[in-house]
């Protein structure tokens, strides 16, 4: 199935859906083995409701307001993600594409650090034949800012939000010693995935990277009013290096 039909089939996913699917891959990527029922059945428990913010939300609509002393810290930053309400005003919508356009920059600076080292490694200066032949490199992005509060969330809350984010699930770059994919391929730069709350008039002439929908749509931590007050520069690329295994950087 190429890029444009998963896109396509993905549009038509609810929210909830969307939930169900992550989680179920997440049970799969972490080796844990789901058998058919256990499948079908976590996602009737799902789609019924029985994630305590999806049933409080279902119940009681946008009236609902999170209780820290009953619930969870992702049972709160999905309920805020839920009921958040963003102003497309023309002094938001620049804001939103200043950010937008930031954290673009800061992806495609992830890949290029991934390309140096690349080449770094692959050069004279580095002797030693074992680590040309047997390396891997993984760059990563995330958002560092968890002490410096914004209007729409104090320190506490910069915390939760951080720690309610399947970062694993953002984009990364990766390279070894045979292959480095190029941008388009690990960055999903070949669509424009303006789609949900980025599926705006706008919005019509940028082009939204898979990151920026990744963090804003499909994690239900960080929101478009989060967005709007966001540093890129506090987006922080992590580059790890391993030799056979084993990790160096």
């Amino acid at each position: 199935m190429n890029d444009k039909k998963i896109l396509k089939l993905w549009k038509k996913l609810s929210q909830t859906q969307k939930a169900v699917l992550y989680s179920y891959l997440s049970f799969y990527m972490n080796g844990e083995s789901q058998s058919l029922d256990n499948w079908t059945n976590f996602s009737m428990t799902v789609e019924a409701g029985a994630d305590k913010s999806t049933a409080k939300m279902k119940k009681d609509r946008s009236c609902y307001m999170p209780d820290p002393t009953e619930d969870s810290y992702e049972e709160i930053v999905r309920l805020r993600w839920r009921k958040d309400h963003f102003e497309w005003t023309p002094e938001n919508t620049q804001k939103i594409i200043s950010v937008i356009q930031g954290i673009d920059r800061k992806v495609n600076q992830m890949y290029d650090a991934v390309e140096k080292t690349v080449k770094f490694l692959q050069s004279d200066a580095i002797p030693n034949n074992r680590i040309k032949n047997e390396y891997s490199i993984e760059a990563s992005l995330t958002y560092e800012n968890c002490e410096t509060p914004i209007p729409t969330a104090d320190e506490e809350m910069l915390e939760h939000l951080y720690d309610a984010t399947d970062w694993k699930i953002l984009p990364k770059v990766y390279a070894n010693e045979d292959r480095m994919e190029s941008r388009e391929d690990q960055l999903y730069r070949g669509l424009n995935w303006d789609i949900e709350c980025f599926d705006r008039p706008e919005l019509e002439h940028i082009k939204i990277p898979y990151y920026v929908h990744v963090l804003f749509v499909d994690s239900f931590t960080y929101t478009l009013n989060d967005m709007i007050h966001m540093n890129p520069d506090d987006f922080m690329i992590d580059l790890e290096i391993n030799v056979d295994g084993e990790k160096i950087l």
